[in-house]
């Protein structure tokens, strides 16, 4: 589905005007992290992408991953949702806070 099908077909869905991946390097702004990885290999192509996926099977095996990482790589891993179930097994998932996702504020001025 395309920009132009969400706007034409879809104008109160609102899924064409949120842009909350934020590439951290030019400031331009995407809908989805495929979009914004694509930019990241045509545009910023002196960086390395990385993805890692870890099983733990301790809450404390955890824990102490995270604070070694967030030690060792200066950021931080926030909840990404809540927890879910999925066969009779429990998954709590976080994102890096440098991921690329953005929540835009405003403050009203007096």
């Amino acid at each position: 589905m395309d920009d132009k099908h969400l706007k034409e077909q879809q104008p109160f869905s609102g899924l064409s005007e949120k842009l909350k991946r934020l590439c951290t390097l030019c400031d331009e702004k995407f809908r989805t992290i495929r979009e914004l990885k694509k930019h990241y290999i045509e545009y910023h192509d002196d960086i390395e992408l990385k993805h890692e996926k870890d099983v733990l099977n301790t809450n404390e095996g955890f824990e102490k991953w995270k604070k070694e990482e967030e030690i060792r790589t200066k950021l931080s891993f926030v909840k990404n949702g809540g927890v879910k179930k999925v066969n009779n097994k429990q998954f709590t998932y976080y994102m890096c806070n440098r991921s690329g996702i953005v929540i835009f504020k405003s403050k009203k001025t007096p």
